[in-house]
Formats: structure tokens, C-alpha cells, sequence
């Protein structure tokens, strides 16, 4: 596995000759995002009061859960990132932190699921799932991450939505803000 997840990602990043404008516009992708994103979702909130408590929660809890659950893979399945292995080209500076899994994709995931999973916010989630596909080409792109800490990052995110969804959140909101 950790042969195709090298491939792919010798497959994925810049190349010797890659230009400079797409290397401008994958740096802007591989962080920008996520301040849209949480922009995205804030600004869902007016548009859904009644139901604004009950989308802080749940987006709230599975950051919470998606960022613990990634955190604990990371000190506990120490896995280097392609520059510390010299693979590819590095385009961008980073720590040599663990990779597995991708904490800005994890973050960008665990807003956008939730959101998708609640049918008034199902549009912003699906903007900002879309936002998370550039995001994982981007940080690949630059060398900083491989496809597998992106898919790690998916599955952490995607689970950790449908355990918040299955709670009964709404139980802790006063009455005026339930169902």
C-alpha cells in the first residue's frame, strides 16, 4: 500500500517544470480554504436561526471528535511526510510533523460533513466538500502530503460526522431551539 500511496503521489506533485502561476494558485488552495469554509458555514447561521444552535453543535462536535481521532493517529502511527523522505518536490515550507492524517483536510471535512448531513445546510456542505477536493490536490501538489493522509483524513471526518448525527444534540438545546 505504502508503494501506490508513493506513486500516486510522485503522480500528483509539481513537476520540474511546473508553472509558476499554478504553484501560486495550489499555495492559496492549500490554506485559504479553510477560513472560507468556516466562513461558509458562519454564514449559514442567519440564514437557519431556529436551527443555528443545533448546526454550531454539531459541526462543533465532530471538529471536536475528527481532530481528536486524527491527533491520536498521529502520535501514535508516526508517518513521515515526502520531504523527510526526499520524494518529490517540496514547493512550500512545513514542520516535519507526522502526515497521517491531514490536519487541514480533517478540519475542512469535519465542517463540511456535518453541514452536509442537515438538510438545510446540505448545499454549503456540498461547497465546501467540493473546497476539500481542491485542498487535498493542493497540499499533494506542493509536497507537503501524501494521497493517503488526505483519504485518512475523509474517513476520520466522514465518521466522526455520522457519530455526531446519531446523537441526540438537540436534547441539550432549550426548548425554543429544538426540532
Amino acid at each position: 500500500m505504502e508503494a501506490f500511496n508513493q506513486k500516486l503521489f510522485l503522480w500528483i506533485n509539481a513537476s520540474a517544470d511546473a508553472p509558476l502561476w499554478l504553484i501560486d494558485s495550489a499555495r492559496f488552495l492549500a490554506e485559504w480554504p479553510l477560513i472560507i469554509a468556516a466562513l461558509l458555514a458562519l454564514l449559514t447561521l442567519p440564514m437557519h436561526p431556529k436551527q443555528a444552535p443545533l448546526i454550531i453543535l454539531r459541526v462543533g462536535c465532530t471538529l471536536g471528535l475528527a481532530l481528536t481521532v486524527a491527533y491520536l493517529f498521529r502520535y501514535n502511527m508516526e508517518h513521515a511526510r515526502p520531504f523527510v523522505m526526499g520524494l518529490g518536490r517540496t514547493l512550500t515550507e512545513h514542520a516535519a510533523t507526522s502526515s497521517f492524517p491531514s490536519i487541514h483536510m480533517t478540519l475542512v471535512l469535519a465542517t463540511g460533513f456535518p453541514l452536509l448531513l442537515i438538510s438545510v445546510t446540505r448545499a454549503t456542505g456540498g461547497m465546501i466538500l467540493f473546497m476539500s477536493a481542491l485542498v487535498a490536490w493542493a497540499r499533494i501538489y506542493l509536497g507537503v502530503h501524501f494521497p493517503f493522509d488526505m483519504l485518512g483524513a475523509l474517513v476520520v471526518s466522514l465518521l466522526s460526522a455520522l457519530i455526531v448525527q446519531r446523537l441526540p444534540l438537540e436534547k441539550l438545546l432549550p426548548t425554543r431551539f429544538s426540532s
